[in-house]
């Protein structure tokens, strides 16, 4: 599917971060990423650096590719701003979302 701009890209993009959570989940040590929209992506403690920059960077690639533009989410833009793209996963899709239909 390639997004045409008329459709709303974050049930796309909430389908792509369950797959990259699915896929970090495997290399864990210990715990999991919670699949909820409201859940704190880092509360558990289960995410360490490495599985985040894994995470990011999957979820980059596969964003980019689905979309067909490239993305950065760790901007220092959006940490500029003062934003918490990274709060949560429901924020996170929000912030991709923008990134999309902003690109």
């Amino acid at each position: 599917m390639m997004y045409s701009g008329l459709d709303d890209p974050k049930k796309k993009i909430i389908e792509i971060a369950y797959e990259v959570i699915d896929e970090v989940n495997k290399n864990l040590k210990r715990g999991s990423i919670s699949k909820d929209l409201d859940s704190n992506l880092f509360e558990s403690g289960n995410l360490d650096s490495m599985a985040f920059v894994n995470f990011v960077v999957t979820l980059e690639d596969k964003i980019s590719k689905e979309f067909h533009k490239s993305i950065a989410l760790t901007s220092i833009d959006a940490l500029d701003n003062g934003e918490a793209p990274f709060k949560n996963l429901k924020s996170l899709v929000n912030y991709i979302a923008r990134l999309v239909i902003k690109s």
